[in-house]
């Protein structure tokens, strides 16, 4: 039954996309996006092919790239149909944005990629709760989801790479949202048994999505937008504790758009913990300079030479202190190892030497026995 309502579940966060559709009613005098009428087939149209530069419209005036806004949509359909949006990282060098999106069940990331008149998946990670930067990740093209194309006009149509229809099939829908009423760009996506409409507008994105299906729907409307967000991240990190002991606390770390995971870190690991008698896992000095899970699911972190020269620690509160940098790091990506490096060469101390390669194990326990 788990299983089942996480394939569930992902399949919801998957009809979202990025966009937002909104039922068009099939009706050639009146498109509103509350009737409920489904269009069944779908229409024969004339693309232009020379558009006026004046009234040109591009991909980038309805997928704008936002830095520290987070979209809340409220849902119907099923329990999973509310989520909410944040931007991670923008690449404006690759014209790409890497985003968010969190139902109260789980998270996905996805990378965009606005190119060539296109705005494109590149990736996808489901389940991905923490953070690093996607936005380099190389792709194929044709493998590459393509979410709007111009020319931004009604009837142009594209076919995606697992034999989806899309298509624009309007471009003034008028779709009622708690953020008021708008005219929108609708995208329709036709698969054998079902469709979805994505619903678009200028210099905000997507306003609302329909996912219909044998007299089944799921809705989800933007419901609110709020400025200078930040994506709180809840974190086990671990201290070490003048008792010789390690000790367990949750934290909440906020991300803006564009801030180093890395530096993030960096500061929350330069505090002591709550509990009387912890102190904090690095000093004041201590770099990170690079921290992130690699392929073979090992975290890669890398810190400055302060780690080791500043630490003023016996070999007792050493091994404590790395341990509880595994600790957290194994805790926030998920994963068993972490291989340390200071200054890009294996971790050594006059206590601990490790070999090229060599990772530490995630382990509760007070000492690395």
């Amino acid at each position: 039954m788990r299983k089942n309502i996480r394939i569930f579940l992902m399949l919801c966060l998957l009809l979202t996309l990025t966009g937002c559709g909104v039922k068009d009613t099939g009706n050639d005098t009146e498109k509103d996006s509350g009737s409920g009428i489904t269009p069944t087939t779908k229409p024969e149209l004339t693309i232009p092919t020379e558009i006026p530069e004046d009234v040109r419209k591009e991909v980038s005036e309805y997928f704008p790239f936002l830095e520290n806004v987070e979209y809340y949509y409220e849902g119907e359909g099923n329990e999973f149909a509310a989520f909410h949006v944040v931007t991670d990282f923008i690449n404006a060098d690759k014209n790409r944005v890497q985003m968010r999106t969190n139902n109260g069940g789980s998270e996905i990331v996805r990378v965009f990629e606005i190119k060539d008149g296109k705005l494109s998946v590149i990736l996808t990670k489901a389940e991905c709760y923490y953070r690093d930067d996607f936005t380099d990740t190389e792709y194929v093209d044709e493998e590459a989801e393509i979410a709007l194309m111009e020319p931004l006009v009604e009837g142009t149509e594209w076919t995606l790479a697992d034999g989806r229809i899309r298509y624009i099939s309007d471009m003034e829908v008028k779709v009622d949202t708690p953020m008021g009423s708008y005219e929108a760009l609708e995208v329709t996506t036709k698969d054998s048994d079902s469709q979805v409409m994505h619903y678009y507008v200028p210099e905000i994105g997507l306003i609302k999505s329909v996912f219909q299906s044998n007299n089944y729907e799921v809705t989800s409307t933007l419901s609110e937008i709020k400025s200078d967000a930040k994506w709180p991240g809840f974190i086990e990190f671990s201290y070490p504790n003048f008792d010789e002991n390690i000790y367990t606390e949750q934290k909440t770390l906020e991300f803006s758009t564009n801030e180093p995971t890395a530096s993030v870190f960096e500061t929350a690991m330069k505090e002591a913990g709550d509990r009387e008698g912890s102190f904090p896992l690095i000093s004041q000095n201590t770099k990170i300079n690079w921290l992130y899970l690699g392929d073979d699911n090992i975290v890669y972190v890398d810190f400055s030479s302060e780690l080791i020269n500043e630490m003023n620690a016996g070999a007792g509160y050493e091994l404590l202190t790395v341990q509880s940098i595994v600790n957290t790091l194994g805790a926030y990506y998920g994963t068993e190892e972490v291989l340390i490096t200071v200054e890009q060469k294996p971790y050594e101390s006059g206590h601990i030497l490790l070999k090229e390669g060599e990772t530490f194990k995630v382990n509760k326990e007070p000492s690395l026995q």
